[in-house]
């Protein structure tokens, strides 16, 4: 229920979706990687690996968070990818 992003310039961004404590921030934290990632993790390695974040958004008031990110895919063409965090 947790995933740590790291981006350009040595920062972290965490996405917390358990249910005591959801939430979405930069943090200083790191952690340790564990010996073979799960496959959610590897999935999101290669949708956005490289990419840039373009937007940041929450609909309203929902509990939702939408990650817009710019990507090139495995053939080389530009596009986006969408990260939807409930």
């Amino acid at each position: 229920d947790q995933v740590l992003l790291s981006l350009r310039g040595g920062k972290r961004m965490l996405l917390q979706a358990g249910g005591a404590h959801p939430r979405i921030h930069f943090t200083e934290l790191s952690r340790e990687n564990p010996a073979s990632p799960p496959m959610f993790c590897m999935l999101l390695r290669k949708h956005l690996t490289g990419g840039r974040i373009l937007s940041i958004q929450q609909p309203g008031l929902e509990r939702i968070v939408i990650l817009t990110v710019a990507i090139v895919d495995e053939l080389g063409q530009p596009g986006q990818r969408q990260l939807i965090l409930e």
